[in-house]
């Protein structure tokens, strides 16, 4: 199993100064992680490799074009 494209998306921005607080998002993935890590140990599941949504910031059309998955904020207001 390779599971690919896991992610979360939401909205939000970013004040130009400080780091987002995105403690939402370390947990998503730490728990999705440590399920896998289980379904390997506990249930000799095959996983070869795990790919998260997006290092950089993919666009959603789903949400209006706000949401924001990728683990580096992109500025596309200021180029």
């Amino acid at each position: 199993m390779f599971p690919i494209e896991n992610g979360i998306g939401v909205i939000e921005s970013w004040d130009g100064e400080h780091p987002i607080a995105d403690d939402y998002r370390i947990a998503y993935h730490r728990d999705h992680i440590n399920a896998m890590k289980a379904a390997i140990f506990e249930d000799g599941a095959q996983v070869i490799g795990y790919l998260g949504w997006g290092l950089i910031d993919i666009l959603s059309s789903q949400g209006d074009m706000r949401k924001r998955y990728g683990v580096v904020y992109v500025n596309r207001e200021k180029p």
